[in-house]
């Protein structure tokens, strides 16, 4: 049974159909990439699977569980498993790498001491980012002006 299972998935935004029909599984430890051209609706495909968008027809099962969309429980037990960083990231500037990339799962889920990490992964090297160095001023900067900085 694959890790995340997507059975005829469809979702829409009012009356316009987005995401028809699609179907995806992704097995543990396989990493996977969604390529489109923009308005495809790879984002959308994510907005849905993590409940942020309900869908209007199909499955989804993680980890052999359904999800149950119209269930907060369920939605929130899914949320505990996956994660979207959406395109208008926002950084904050007062916070080194390590604490912007760690302040949701200590603010929201209170895990602190629990495993998170105090310096960086290897991984870390792909993207090229030192946790120990302020928040890249250029992406910073880029947040603010897509109207981070400014509450919108």
């Amino acid at each position: 049974m694959p890790h995340l299972a997507v059975e005829k998935l469809s979702s829409a935004y009012a009356q316009q159909q987005v995401l028809r029909d699609i179907t995806l599984s992704v097995e543990r430890g396989e990493v996977i990439s969604l390529i489109g051209p923009s308005g495809s609706g790879k984002s959308t495909l994510l907005r849905t699977l993590v409940g942020l968008m309900p869908p209007t027809a199909g499955r989804v099962v993680l980890d052999d569980e359904p999800l149950d969309y119209s269930s907060r429980k369920s939605v929130r037990a899914a949320r505990d498993k996956m994660a979207i960083v959406f395109q208008q990231y926002n950084l904050f500037q007062n916070m080194d790498v390590l604490r912007n990339v760690t302040i949701a799962p200590i603010k929201i889920k209170r895990l602190v001491g629990c495993g998170l990490p105090s310096r960086p992964p290897p991984s870390v090297r792909i993207v090229g980012f030192l946790f120990n160095q302020p928040a890249p001023e250029h992406l910073v900067d880029a947040a603010f002006d897509r109207g981070a900085g400014s509450g919108i």
